[in-house]
């Protein structure tokens, strides 16, 4: 199958594709300087799990964020091959206010339809609260 000339970036194609968006807990909190787990599951029916690209993530210059190692899984099941891959990121927010998550996206051929397909992680504003040991620290600089 040929890459169609509107595809841009990865050429994945799938049956279906679904992208998962975890929070280590919930209510999210964020706190200057404390790291929140985040991790994203593409799962692909139709490939293995090596064939899913790793994501590339931005983020803004106010938090860091840490990949950790992917977690690649290929199932077999009676639809056939489902491919699975989870990226965990620590992020670590360096300010607190508002910070924007930019958005996630994925884009993928769909063989069923033959079309273009994109899935979305919508952005996201996060509020950091300044930590307890940096409001301690800051009082005694007065």
């Amino acid at each position: 199958m040929p890459i169609p000339k509107q595809n841009k970036g990865w050429w994945l194609p799938a049956n279906n594709l679904e992208i998962i968006e975890k929070w280590q807990s919930e209510p999210l909190e964020f706190k200057v300087g404390e790291p929140v787990t985040r991790t994203i599951t593409i799962i692909a029916e139709g490939v293995t799990g090596n064939q899913i690209p790793e994501l590339a993530l931005y983020y803004p210059d106010t938090i860091k964020g840490y990949a950790d190692q992917p977690e690649i899984e290929t199932e077999h099941t009676t639809n056939g091959l489902r491919g699975i891959r989870k990226e965990k990121w620590a992020l670590i927010p360096n300010q607190d206010g508002i910070i924007t998550l930019p958005e996630i996206s994925v884009s993928w051929w769909d063989v069923t339809t033959n079309n273009l397909r994109t899935v979305v992680i919508p952005s996201k504003e996060i509020q950091v609260q300044t930590a307890v040991g940096r409001v301690k620290e800051n009082m005694h600089q007065k």
